[in-house]
């Protein structure tokens, strides 16, 4: 048996009370959690999209080459396990994501415009 405050009035439940709020607040949390990470990883997924653009546009990559190939084979490595044992949608977009604007990168590090 618990109190559930509202206000200034206090009221007794029961723990059959107690427990049918607990799924309740558990869902509305699991949902939070994966709202933030699907915000998270397309912000994350995306940060490259600014560096990507202006490498199409200027011809060429700035960016050193321990740089673009840390990130690309750190993205690689991660990617591997998340698709196979995690498989959380937003990180695999995330790392999908990154590759594609490193290799755009890669691309003109090593072509060129």
């Amino acid at each position: 048996m618990g109190y559930c405050f509202i206000g200034s009035l206090v009221f007794n439940t029961t723990q059959k009370e107690e427990k049918m709020k607990a799924p309740i607040l558990l869902n509305y949390r699991n949902r939070v959690l994966e709202w933030m990470g699907w915000i998270g990883g397309i912000l994350l997924a995306f940060c490259g999209l600014p560096e990507a653009i202006k490498t199409i546009f200027v011809g060429s990559c700035a960016l050193s080459w321990g740089l673009l190939l840390m990130w690309l084979f750190g993205e690689i490595f991660v990617l591997i396990p998340v698709w196979i044992a995690i498989k959380k949608n937003w990180l695999v977009m995330n790392y999908v994501a990154n590759i594609m604007f490193v290799l755009v990168m890669l691309y003109y590090k090593i072509f060129g415009g």
